[in-house]
């Protein structure tokens, strides 16, 4: 004889509520939207989801300089990047050239931020959250570059392939005022890749790179859009 078992939530999540049972598969069905970031009432923590967004400089920028860059210290939480998008426009004219794409790297062991040359876009207080009640942000570090030679100053390891990267050619190509790359996606947490997403512990973060190539003359401004989400575990 079969035994029938209904699991009912508890506690503050979802008192009272049961556990739904997928119809095609009979399959036990759970679905976290949004991504469980921690509630008050649960373990006393509250973290949350932000979205910050910054532009550079205009700049004559070197070959595989930082352009940005966040850092993540917390030993206990974990820092989850939903999306990196950014663009580029020329501000004075650019002297025609290849141009390799802008590219996104893990960066490991990353204990000293990079702060010189740095603008900040650190989130604080209620600043850039998708819900008030959410906590502030334990972001360590993260900035756009004010000088041609990027950020600097930090102590880390670069993976040696990038995760994502935005392409400078054809109808992207920088040239005169005006042109440039419009805003695209370098990395986006999406279903599939094994159903994990990247996941930053303490002392890792992401930079975002020049190309190998220096501008030769002209500059331009890159515009980044960083979105994440604080976890306990994921």
């Amino acid at each position: 004889m079969a035994l029938e078992l209904e699991i009912v939530g508890g506690g503050g999540v979802s008192p009272g509520t049961p556990m739904q049972v997928d119809p095609s598969f009979g399959a036990g069905h759970i679905v976290s939207r949004p991504i469980d970031y921690g509630l008050s009432g649960i373990g006393g923590t509250v973290l949350g989801h932000y979205r910050a967004v910054g532009n550079t400089a205009p700049a004559l920028f070197t070959a595989n300089v930082i352009l940005a860059a966040l850092r993540w210290t917390d030993s206990v939480r974990f820092c989850l990047p939903l999306r990196v998008r950014a663009s580029v426009a020329v501000a004075t004219a650019v002297t025609a050239q290849r141009l390799d794409p802008l590219a996104l790297f893990v960066a490991r062991g990353y204990s000293v931020g990079d702060t010189t040359g740095a603008t900040s876009i650190l989130p604080s207080g209620d600043a850039n959250k998708m819900r008030a009640l959410m906590g502030t942000s334990l972001v360590a570090n993260l900035a756009v570059t004010s000088a041609a030679g990027g950020l600097t100053g930090g102590t880390k390891t670069v993976d040696a392939q990038a995760i994502g990267h935005l392409g400078l050619c054809g109808s992207a190509a920088i040239a005169g005022l005006g042109t440039g790359a419009p805003t695209q996606d370098l990395y986006k947490n999406e279903s599939g890749h094994g159903e994990h997403p990247a996941m930053l512990r303490a002392n890792e973060g992401l930079v975002l790179q020049w190309g190998a190539t220096s501008l030769a003359t002209g500059t331009v401004v890159v515009s980044v859009e960083f979105e994440w989400v604080e976890v306990i575990a994921y």
